[in-house]
């Protein structure tokens, strides 16, 4: 063999070779970094579980301490109330006990002057009183000086009687309010009491709400972080992926990306946008299709972009080789992720009306190096496709 031939069939050889190595190791590459995402999302969906049954906690603890709070404010004003009817009690009975203090004073004087009159009775006998009805000028006066002395000392006694009766009824009411004003001071020494238990409760309730909430934050940074990594790991199998996309188209015609579903609302080109009322280039078509139907990819390609946008809601973008890319927007929900292989058909978005829209369907665009095409010139049974804008 030609030496020289020799040399170039080994040149390619190795070219092989380090290509297929190179491809292997590629390959492993991403299958490595699928795997790592996979686990962080596992990661992400656990923590997410984790922080919804906190959010779930911290709900239910927010409810119990307004419940406490309610109970706290109606004990409170309770307690409130009862220091109000307890003042107005002393007042009652401090005039009670006034009263009460000027009756026993009359009882005193009247039972003193009843015993002197005893005593002044007994020391002079019945002498005294029997030469003052024997000194009467007439029987007239006689009589009437008799009625005088028994009035003088049923006076005396009635007037005793009188101020034992209204000392009894008094000494009663003061008794009945005393007894009342303890049972006051009872309930709103409970009243307190629970009050402070309650108080004491809520201040627990609310260590633990804060707790939950330093969980919430905790675990929402580690989602954060895992989103971060994931970001980063898509980013690197963009990377991949893009590396070995030919600059050849992966070729092929496309299919229709609505299936079942032909009814074109908007063409491609200038139009008056339909909620701004500018006039301006509408850069795909938009395909009338129900909530939950699927959106498929029209060729086999590689995922590129997989995100909410806030005109096209939710989105796929899908690299086909050879400059060409198709855009699926509006979607209720995304199928698949950044980086991910495609085939021809494959559901990649379930038909929504997110973004800026104006109903359920699917805006699809077709871009060649980035710029906008007509994306009927790409689709197939372009003559059984059917447009409001004809009709």
């Amino acid at each position: 063999m030609n030496k020289k031939l020799y040399i170039i069939i080994t040149g390619i050889v190795m070219i092989i070779l380090f290509a297929s190595a190179k491809s292997k190791a590629e390959t492993q590459d991403i299958v490595e970094l699928r795997e790592q995402r996979e686990i962080l999302k596992d990661k992400i969906s656990e923590n997410t579980l984790q922080v919804e049954e906190l959010r779930g906690q911290i709900s239910d603890l927010m409810i119990q301490l307004q419940d406490l709070s309610d109970k706290i404010y109606k004990y409170e004003v309770d307690v409130a109330v009862l220091k109000k009817e307890m003042a107005e009690l002393d007042i009652k009975i401090e005039a009670v006990e006034k009263q009460f203090n000027e009756i026993e004073k009359v009882y005193n004087e009247r039972k003193e002057l009843l015993a002197n009159r005893i005593v002044a009775q007994y020391e002079a006998g019945d002498v005294v009183y029997l030469d003052f009805l024997l000194n009467s000028k007439s029987l007239v006066e006689l009589i009437s000086n008799y009625y005088l002395i028994s009035d003088i000392v049923e006076h005396d006694n009635e007037l005793i009687r009188t101020c034992e009766t209204q000392r009894e009824e008094i000494k009663k009411i003061k008794e009945e309010l005393d007894n009342y004003k303890e049972e006051l001071k009872e309930k709103r020494h409970e009243q307190e009491k629970s009050a402070v238990v309650l108080s004491n409760i809520r201040v627990l309730k609310r260590s633990q709400m804060n707790e939950l909430s330093e969980q919430e934050l905790n675990l929402q940074n580690q989602i954060d972080q895992y989103q971060e990594e994931t970001q980063k790991i898509e980013v690197e199998l963009l990377m991949i992926l893009t590396q070995n996309l030919g600059s050849e188209y992966v070729g092929g015609i496309f299919c229709w990306p609505v299936p079942g579903y032909t009814t074109i609302t908007y063409k491609y080109g200038m139009r008056i946008h339909p909620l701004n009322g500018i006039y301006k280039m509408h850069t795909g078509i938009d395909i009338a299709a129900p909530l939950g139907s699927y959106a498929v990819a029209a060729n086999d390609g590689t995922v590129v972009k997989s995100e909410y946008n806030a005109s096209y809601g939710n989105m796929v973008v899908i690299d086909h080789g050879g400059g060409l890319s198709t855009l699926y927007a509006h979607g209720e929900e995304r199928l698949v992720e950044i980086g991910e292989t495609v085939t021809r058909g494959q559901p990649v978005l379930k038909v929504g009306s997110t973004g800026i829209s104006t109903g359920p369907h699917t805006h699809f665009e077709v871009r060649v190096n980035g710029g906008w095409t007509d994306p009927l010139e790409y689709l197939l049974n372009r003559d059984n496709i059917k447009s409001n804008e004809e009709e």
